[in-house]
């Protein structure tokens, strides 16, 4: 009996817990149904940015990167040796057409063009006498050659003597030959005079090579010397390039660039939107690389800056087709895709790219009317098919 007792509590006790957990399942599955049939909240869709797939054409093309350059660039060197003594420009400065940029000393220049200039003056005076004297000379020789002939005549009659008649011709001869001296010496300085002429004319070109000019409207590239510095012939002053029109210069492989001709389509992405050009030279390849460079004029690109490295592409046919945007297509290792929204639902559609240019594509396997995921709204979202979503265009 005493057994008996003692265990009748610990039966009780376990009674008790085996109750306590039967009560505390009841109540989790009634919190459970009351979770359950409580209202719902509206969980928000992924939103996507979609845009049409249409029918339409885009040019095909190659992507490179150029160099921006100006349509012209000048190195101007000195053409004297001389001291700087004014440069009139900095780097970066705009210019016009015969703008001073640099000013040389010319004082040895001014001071030999007056000699040369006072030395004229005096051969002119002296040409004068000599033309004057010449002229004199002429008259003498003429008259004294006919009485020559006259007594030479005359002594053939015998009415003068022959002695008479030679010294008359002496005389004739003396005065004739003063006017060849008189021809002789007007000679001589005409030939000074010429000679001065050429000298003045040089003077003149050489102090117009104190004042270096721009050859034309432009920007200053570099300015290479300084004021108070002496240069010599062929050192370098200034180097500048035109304003306006822009070109752009690449490289493209040697077995491509058999394709590249005269004429063909460049476009450019600048700064403010693509800048058009047309291939104006082909430069075969003569280097290692075995790479041909290509120079195309740009339709203005003024907002480009010479010497930017710029992506540009060089424009084949068009192609047509089905087009999306570039940033539209999936590229992954089994593949190229596309995601399209249809009833609300992701739909992941393989298509292959067959042309393109820098923004859009043309794509076979993808019907027109196809409403295309360009990126997940605020693009830091993962889509996967069978999603839900909602469009925004």
């Amino acid at each position: 009996m005493a057994f008996r007792r003692r265990r009748l509590p610990a039966l009780a006790a376990g009674l008790l817990f085996v109750a306590l957990l039967a009560g505390a399942a009841f109540v989790l599955r009634q919190r459970r149904a009351d979770l359950a049939s409580a209202p719902q909240a509206d969980r928000p869709l992924q939103a996507v940015e979609t845009v049409i797939a249409r029918a339409g054409s885009v040019r095909e093309g190659q992507s490179y990167l150029g160099r921006v350059e100006a349509e012209k660039t000048v190195i101007l060197a000195s053409r004297l040796l001389s001291t700087v003594t004014e440069r009139a420009v900095d780097e970066g400065d705009a210019v016009g057409e015969g703008d001073l940029l640099i000013v040389l000393d010319d004082r040895e220049i001014v001071h030999r063009l007056a000699a040369a200039e006072a030395e004229k003056a005096r051969l002119t005076a002296e040409r004068r006498r000599l033309e004057a004297q010449s002229r004199g000379a002429a008259a003498m020789k003429s008259h004294w050659s006919r009485e020559a002939e006259r007594f030479e005549a005359l002594a053939e009659e015998e009415a003068v003597s022959v002695s008479r008649a030679e010294e008359v011709r002496s005389r004739a001869d003396s005065l004739a030959a003063d006017h060849e001296a008189s021809r002789a010496a007007l000679d001589a300085v005409d030939a000074a005079l010429k000679a001065l002429d050429a000298e003045r004319k040089t003077l003149t070109v050489q102090q117009s090579y104190s004042r270096v000019r721009a050859p034309f409207a432009g920007r200053i590239l570099t300015v290479a010397v300084e004021a108070g510095e002496t240069v010599a012939a062929g050192r370098e002053l200034i180097r500048m390039e035109s304003g306006g029109a822009r070109k752009v210069l690449f490289d493209v492989p040697r077995e491509e660039g058999s394709a590249v001709t005269l004429g063909h389509s460049v476009v450019v992405d600048g700064p403010s939107g693509p800048v058009e050009g047309t291939v104006s030279l082909v430069r075969p390849a003569v280097d290692s690389r075995q790479r041909v460079t290509v120079e195309a004029l740009l339709d203005g690109g003024e907002a480009l800056l010479s010497g930017a490295v710029v992506p540009l592409r060089l424009e084949g046919p068009k192609r047509a087709g089905v087009v999306i945007p570039r940033e539209a297509l999936i590229e992954s290792d089994g593949g190229q895709g596309v995601y399209a929204v249809r009833e609300g639902t992701l739909l992941f559609l393989p298509v292959r790219s067959v042309a393109g240019d820098g923004r859009s594509l043309v794509v076979d396997g993808l019907n027109g009317g196809e409403h295309v995921v360009v990126r997940p709204y605020l693009g830091w979202s993962r889509l996967s098919p069978g999603q839900a979503v909602r469009e925004i265009p």
